[in-house]
């Protein structure tokens, strides 16, 4: 598969992580593993088709255009046939504004943006599909957001939750998902119980299970940064009680045991590093 990351509008950081332009040539079908790395976004399904275990695990096709909702576990996707994609990812809080409304209830599953309030959304991914290039569909892309953000007006409720939900976040955020609930909540002078109501129609997950989820991306990109680190310092790095809640997270997220995703790891690694001394080998000597 080959990807390619654009950077949206610098006002829209609060909203969105990147937009993700993607493309691939399945010659059979095959099934990918997707966890909640990506967070929720907005999909375009240019070219292809997929299929998702969406609510209740069962393999569903996807709308062409629509809004996927936080995942709180790994979940198969059947890809097949020539697949061209534009994604939209967006933060843990920026679904809540940009689509104006809670989330709660799209967790794990995916909406056709015809659903959603709006006919701004059906006809900017009617404008990606006929784009010339990612750049333009970059642009266009900017163009609705930045509406979209700045003439919600939100209401007082709304003010408060997102200020709550979003100071949460970027605290889960800087401790990797250390700190507990009842100390988060300490911190933002609320209490957890309104703290988890709060978080949960923002960010349409529990904050327990977001804690969760940051944690075990730390853990992927401490192992990606040192892909020798033995399962028990990982343990104890990141603070779990023991390996076999670690096996768990694994198995939950990723949709596999720490060992095979390791061995994927040690597999990619060996093929870039063969590729790379095929590039730096000498040629043959010029007659």
């Amino acid at each position: 598969m080959h990807m390619t990351t654009l950077r949206p509008h610098p006002a829209l950081q609060p909203y969105v992580v990147r937009y993700l332009s993607a493309k691939a040539a399945y010659s059979i079908p095959s099934v990918q593993m997707t966890g909640p790395a990506g967070g929720p976004a907005l999909i375009v399904l240019m070219e292809g088709a997929q299929r998702v275990g969406a609510r209740g695990g069962a393999l569903q096709p996807t709308p062409t255009a629509y809004f996927a909702g936080h995942l709180d576990r790994a979940l198969p996707a059947l890809l097949s046939g020539r697949i061209r994609v534009f994604m939209v990812h967006l933060t843990a809080t920026g679904a809540y504004t940009l689509l104006r409304q809670s989330i709660g209830d799209l967790t794990n599953d995916a909406v056709d943006l015809a659903l959603l309030p709006g006919a701004d959304l059906q006809d900017w991914a009617d404008a990606l599909a006929d784009a010339p290039d990612d750049a333009t569909r970059a642009a266009a892309t900017d163009q609705l957001l930045l509406a979209r953000a700045s003439t919600w007006l939100l209401r007082p409720h709304a003010c408060r939750v997102l200020r709550t939900a979003s100071a949460a976040c970027e605290l889960l955020a800087r401790s990797n998902g250390h700190i507990p609930v009842e100390a988060l909540a300490q911190q933002l002078y609320t209490t957890p119980r309104t703290l988890r109501r709060h978080f949960e129609e923002v960010v349409g997950l529990p904050v327990r299970t977001h804690r969760q989820i940051i944690r075990f991306l730390a853990v992927r990109a401490h192992l990606d940064r040192h892909p020798d680190t033995s399962w028990r310092d990982v343990v104890s790095r990141f603070g779990y009680a023991d390996q076999s809640h670690l096996i768990r997270d694994f198995h939950r997220f990723y949709g596999e045991s720490p060992s095979v995703f390791r061995a994927r790891r040690d597999e990619a690694r060996l093929i870039t590093l063969t590729a790379r001394g095929a590039d730096d080998a000498p040629g043959e000597p010029v007659p």
